[in-house]
């Protein structure tokens, strides 16, 4: 049987829409906001052949806009020569965050650190470091997976977790770790 370009449009059309539909979960998960709905005729995932997924806009990825109402501080990069100094000696507590630059969960929990890092200026600081340029960190802190985020406190790594977690699952780890951020 031959397949028209139209029924061809529609299963491409689909498939795009069922890729936007789980990334909008994945994104709400985060602390994204949507900016569509995902149900109904016309939206994402509408009832006629003839919806479309909507068209983006400027500071939206896949029918969802991230928050902007923070100025985020950016998270500081740090290399094995200055993480003595910036993680071991530091004064506060250090959130650090150990990522690859080809992890894409690595990629969604950045927006998360970067907002710990406003957040909690001047009670944490928040730094990230990458396990491809220095792998002597994985075998020095049994990283299995990416990303991990462990949490130093006086020169100890005190907590450590794998995986992209949420917005509130890393608010539990720090509560959890450093009581004295909720003050």
């Amino acid at each position: 049987r031959k397949i028209g370009e139209e029924e061809i449009s529609i299963t491409v059309t689909v498939l795009i829409c069922l890729s936007v539909r789980w990334n909008w979960m994945v994104m709400k998960s985060m602390g994204f906001v949507v900016t569509g709905s995902l149900g109904g005729r016309g939206s994402f995932l509408g009832s006629s052949a003839s919806s479309k997924c909507p068209k983006r806009s400027r500071g939206q990825v896949g029918g969802v806009r991230r928050r902007s109402t923070l100025s985020m501080k950016a998270v500081s990069e740090v290399s094995k020569d200055s993480f003595q100094g910036e993680v071991m000696e530091s004064d506060l507590p250090v959130l650090v965050d150990f990522y690859a630059a080809w992890c894409g969960p690595c990629k969604l929990i950045a927006p998360v650190m970067d907002w710990c890092a406003s957040e909690y200026e001047g009670k944490l600081r928040v730094v990230k470091i990458d396990t491809e340029k220095y792998p002597n960190f994985v075998r020095e802190y049994s990283i299995h997976g990416l990303p991990t985020l462990a949490i130093f406190k006086n020169g100890e790594n005190i907590s450590q977790i794998e995986g992209a977690i949420g917005k509130q699952k890393v608010l539990d780890l720090l509560k959890d770790n450093l009581p004295e951020l909720s003050s």
